[in-house]
């Protein structure tokens, strides 16, 4: 990024002819790790035309940032873009049974059930999964589920009933139960609900 910067500066660009460059090729460079970085880079260039020396930025790059209907410029906000690039690899991981990078990634972290590995606590991690793991909770809240049959659907955890898991609009409860990574299917007999606790409400 830094050697095309560095031909672009010579030919004096308007602010313009920046902006335009920042939307249409710096914005089509991978960015999975490297949002920060090219933020700076980006901020620079925009400002100064340039990577190099110093120059006053005019507006908070949040603003720069803001869609052009809000008062913005339009220039993609880099780590809202990452993030959906990232969470779409939980989505592929449900989607994709058979794929190769699918058994890699299960024989590294190991499988938790049909959404998701293990966690990852090792704090070097390994490659992209490291930062993928760290938005797990994020893409779940986000996620609502179809019941079906209710086996693969976490009771507690996954965001079925209302808008909240239950494990987060009823701590309380959830705090009790026997069994917090169960199915839906698992707390019905019956055909009716029942939940089982450590102990009973009243102790």
């Amino acid at each position: 990024m830094e050697r095309r910067l560095a031909t672009w500066k010579m030919q004096y660009l308007s602010m313009g002819g920046r902006l335009t460059l920042i939307n249409s090729v710096l914005d089509s460079i991978p960015t999975y790790i490297m949002s920060n970085q090219i933020d700076k880079i980006r901020r620079s260039f925009l400002w100064k035309g340039s990577y190099e020396g110093h120059k006053f930025h005019l507006v908070k790059w949040e603003n720069v940032i803001m869609p052009k209907q809000h008062g913005g410029l339009g220039i993609r906000d880099l780590k809202k873009h990452n993030k959906s690039l990232l969470m779409k690899w939980w989505w592929r991981y449900a989607q994709e049974p058979t794929c190769i990078w699918k058994e890699v990634v299960n024989a590294k972290y190991g499988r938790q059930d049909k959404w998701s590995t293990k966690q990852n606590n090792d704090p070097y991690g390994v490659g992209s999964w490291k930062y993928i793991s760290q938005l797990r909770e994020e893409f779940f809240q986000e996620v609502s589920f179809r019941i079906g049959n209710g086996n693969s659907v976490k009771f507690w955890k996954d965001r079925w009933l209302n808008n909240q898991p239950l494990n987060v609009s009823h701590p309380a409860i959830y705090r009790i139960a026997s069994d917090t990574d169960s199915s839906v299917a698992q707390n019905r007999e019956g055909g009716i609900w029942a939940p089982r606790f450590r102990r009973n409400f009243q102790d």
